[in-house]
């Protein structure tokens, strides 16, 4: 079930976006809610219970629609059927209220999408029929809709008849219609659907086809890249797998490694730990047993890490195949596959129920315990036809007929061998019939390139005749071509002369403007250093010289006042805490002018001790440093540290903020200085460009060859931006 709501999720965000036809703001947020739900149902489900109930009054009706439906789905994936039913019925309801064809049409279609995955088959076929009485009685010809009616019935067929002539020819009219109505925006799904339905079928030729259709197809879909790669990664697992049974392990090895790269671009341990299992399980095919062992060895400290008993049990099973199987290891290998079989039925993942028993049937062929290999495989092959798993039938029959054999009982291994002939010649007859139909298509296409030619060297003989007459008439045009060409280029050289003569004119001015910039360049350089060498000179004053006598002043007052009666000791003791808060602004405007953490401790202390000096109970800052190198030159740390103290100060007087998040981060080649705040911003456009301390942080930021970018909208807050080459 798990699996279906995940794949159920992955292609419903925002569907009513386009049913609607506008773009709403708020369906952004709960698409990032929904996203966020398919990967941490357990953190994230609370947090959208309580947006719905925030927002379903005043949010549109498709974002509650929305809404309702995430919550419905992320119920059922933790098996909380009545609460997941109330949440699809008011689905369902307020898709019907809207009037909207779009929206009504998927209310249906999603509702028995539910019911289906829920096994309530009756309920999931009435709303099928429901959705097709309503198009039909309001006579829509909608292209993308009834493409969505046709995937839908396909699945039921494929899922619940196991119909699959029928789901096929549905999932054909789907693809038809598609194509021209969106531009076949959704078509990965249904050729991804065609594709588990026949692997599961035990059709892997087949299979792989369609796998290889919908990995094109996302390619053309307009997602972004992070969803093609989740998207793509999932169907280059199954084609691993298509190709691994197919004993072709090259291609097997190639899809998987390109899921093992694509998951930590994504971030995805689902992903990485099914693509260490695949691509283990193909380098087995292969024969490099110890590169699977590594892999294998590596998911299952993932999986210990992180607790994940599903996909541990699937680890232990492929683990227990190797050591048994081909690293003649049978007492680790009886262990993992027997631990394997432990976890799956703890989590009762009834699905997978027959690939363990066949595993482990595999191991006491494998040992000629050929009872308790028969009584495995047999169970397997039941399992398996219950859940109409199909993959593995043609191996487990091979592998009924010979342990029989083993044990004398001809009877039951003609039964099995005959059995497994007849799968296997019904596959390899349909898997001919699909290269057929790829053979006429190319066929017809070299036809029609023929005829193609033939036109083509038809209109070159008419042509070379007209060109015959057509040279004689060109040759007399050309001699006037000729003198007109002349007198032309007279008149262009003379042309051409005087725009060089201007060029020069120009460039000379270009660099007479880049000299007078250079010398500003220089006079601000100098400027800046002289203000800083006279900051620091006046910061050293004050706090040796200022800030020593204001100490002995307090020292000597404080033993005054020791001495002196208790009614006018009052008077002291306020003037010695007049002296500790001058002392305190002392202290701070010496910080300001020169700041003594950057001279003694590098920049990275300097911005955090600068970020704690300024934030109050009303103003929190957050300073996040990293990769800063102690090699930079005072010089640059102090440019930055200058930039930095302008832009917070910028924030605390005209932003009205509450936080700051203040960002330096040093990678290869450059400096990245990120300040945010939540204030209230102001529209960027307005900026004149002349307030002071606005043009001392560019002429800092230019004076080190940086870019600044200021991002801002009123009741927003702002975002600056800088980049400073090292």
């Amino acid at each position: 079930m798990k699996s279906g709501v995940y794949i159920v999720l992955a292609i419903c965000c925002c569907f009513l976006q386009k049913g609607y036809g506008q773009t709403l703001p708020c369906l952004a947020e709960v698409e990032k809610y929904a996203q966020a739900g398919m990967t941490n149902t357990k953190e994230t489900l609370p947090q959208i219970k309580v947006f719905y109930e925030n927002h379903q009054k005043d949010f549109p009706v498709p974002c509650v629609i929305q809404l309702e439906y995430t919550i419905g789905f992320l119920e059922l994936q933790n098996l909380r059927i009545d609460s997941a039913d109330r949440y699809m019925n008011r689905f369902l309801e307020h898709s019907l209220q809207t009037g909207n064809d779009s929206t009504v049409v998927e209310g249906y279609l999603w509702y028995s999408t539910f019911m289906r995955i829920t096994n309530r088959y009756e309920q999931a076929h009435k709303w099928l029929d429901s959705t097709q009485s309503y198009l039909k009685r309001k006579q829509i010809e909608d292209k993308y809709l009834n493409g969505k009616y046709y995937t839908a019935k396909a699945d039921y067929l494929n899922l619940v008849t196991h119909d699959v002539k029928g789901a096929e020819r549905y999932y054909m009219l789907s693809l038809e219609t598609r194509k021209t109505a969106h531009g076949c925006d959704e078509c990965h799904v249904t050729l991804n659907n065609l594709g588990y339905m026949f692997m599961n079928e035990g059709y892997l030729q087949k299979a792989a086809h369609y796998f290889y259709q919908s990995l094109l197809a996302t390619e053309k879909i307009t997602k972004s890249d992070e969803e093609k790669k989740y998207l793509q990664s999932n169907t280059m697992l199954n084609l691993s797998f298509c190709y691994r049974m197919l004993h072709r392990p090259t291609e097997a090895i190639e899809y998987a490694q390109q899921v093992f790269d694509n998951s930590r671009k994504i971030e995805s341990n689902t992903f990485l730990l099914r693509s260490y299992r695949h691509l283990a399980a193909a380098l087995m095919e292969n024969k490099q047993y110890d590169k699977a062992l590594k892999l294998l060895k590596e998911a299952e400290k993932i999986c210990l890490r992180f607790k994940q008993k599903d996909e541990m049990g699937y680890t232990y099973r492929y683990l227990g195949e190797l050591y048994a199987l081909y690293l003649n290891n049978e007492t680790e290998g009886k262990w993992y596959l027997e631990k394997s079989k432990a976890l799956i039925e703890e989590i009762q993942d009834s699905d997978s129920y027959h690939l363990h028993n066949y595993s482990l049937g595999r191991f006491y062929l494998h040992e000629k315990n050929y009872p308790e290999a028969l009584r495995l495989l047999t169970l397997s092959l039941e399992q398996g036809r219950k859940v109409h798993d199909r993959v593995y039938e043609p191996v487990i029959l091979e592998l009924l007929y010979k342990a029989w054999q083993q044990e004398g009982n001809y009877s039951k291994a003609l039964g099995y061998y005959t059995q497994f002939v007849q799968l296997r010649d019904s596959i390899a007859s349909d898997e001919t019939q699909l290269k057929l139909k790829e053979l006429e298509k190319k066929y017809d296409e070299q036809v029609n390139q023929l005829v193609i030619n033939k036109l083509q060297n038809t209109n070159q003989n008419q042509k070379a005749e007209l060109d015959r007459k057509e040279r004689t008439i060109l040759f007399i045009l050309g001699i006037g071509f000729l003198v007109s060409a002349i007198l032309f280029l007279l008149y262009t050289t003379q042309k051409s002369k005087k725009r060089i003569a201007q060029q020069k004119e120009q460039l000379a001015a270009q660099q007479l403007r880049e000299l007078q910039q250079q010398k500003q360049l220089e006079i601000y350089t100098a400027m800046l250093n002289g203000q800083e060498t006279e900051r620091s000179r006046l910061a050293r004053d004050l706090h040796d010289g200022l800030g020593g006598m204001l100490a002995g002043t307090k020292l000597y007052l404080s033993q005054i006042n020791q001495k002196v009666m208790n009614g006018q000791a009052v008077y002291l003791q306020t003037a010695v805490v007049q002296i500790d808060n001058s002392m305190q602004e002392l202290r701070r405007i010496a910080r300001n002018m020169m700041p003594e953490t950057l001279v003694k401790f590098g920049l990275k202390t300097a911005l955090r001790d600068l970020c704690e000096s300024l934030q109050n109970s009303q103003l929190q800052i957050r300073c996040q440093t990293m990769g800063l190198s102690s090699d930079l030159s005072k010089s640059i740390q102090l440019t930055i540290y200058r930039v930095i103290q302008e832009l917070i100060t910028n924030a605390i007087k005209h932003a009205n903020a509450q936080q700051i998040l203040v960002q330096c981060l040093q990678n290869e080649g450059s400096i990245h200085i990120t300040i945010e705040d939540d204030g209230q911003g102001f529209d960027t456009a307005s900026i004149k460009g002349n307030g002071v301390g606005l043009s001392n942080v560019r002429n800092r930021v230019e004076y080190l060859n940086g870019r600044l970018e200021i991002q801002s909208e009123p009741g927003v807050g702002t975002t600056v931006t800088v980049e400073i080459p090292v």
